[in-house]
């Protein structure tokens, strides 16, 4: 049980997908987020926004609804925010500060390490090897 009191604190950027998975773990979990609504229109999206390459005319759609949105006459068109929402692709890159307590990472741990997405692997190899008692998670 006192796996419980013992937190980590753990700066993650990662896909969209990715996030999706992670939110099934609400217990022993906090996150702070830079969420999509207040990132995607602060300024032009770039292939470093994503996690691989998208397809150029697809990035360009999406500046192009950036710029409508953010310029023209249609300033603050909720639905070309929408829209934007919509066409974002799920590679796209979010940032989220997380609290998680021992218990929850080492559930993660035996629940996701092998898991078929990679970047559930890289995000726990990462966050166990720089934890002062990382015996209590890879056991």
């Amino acid at each position: 049980k006192f796996l419980r009191s013992m937190q980590v604190w753990v700066d993650v950027t990662a896909p969209r997908y990715w996030w999706q998975e992670m939110d099934t773990y609400t217990i022993g979990v906090t996150k702070q987020s830079a969420s999509t609504m207040h990132t995607i229109t602060k300024g032009y999206l770039t292939q470093e926004d994503f996690e691989a390459p998208i397809y150029v005319p697809s990035l360009d759609h999406l500046n192009n609804l950036i710029r409508y949105y953010m310029d023209g006459n249609l300033k603050g068109d909720k639905s070309i925010f929408m829209q934007i929402k919509n066409d974002l692709p799920e590679g796209f890159l979010q940032r989220r500060i997380m609290c998680i307590s021992y218990a929850a990472l080492q559930n993660m741990y035996h629940q996701r390490y092998t898991h078929k997405l990679s970047q559930w692997r890289t995000f726990l190899d990462i966050v166990v090897e720089g934890l002062e008692h990382s015996n209590f998670i890879a056991k």
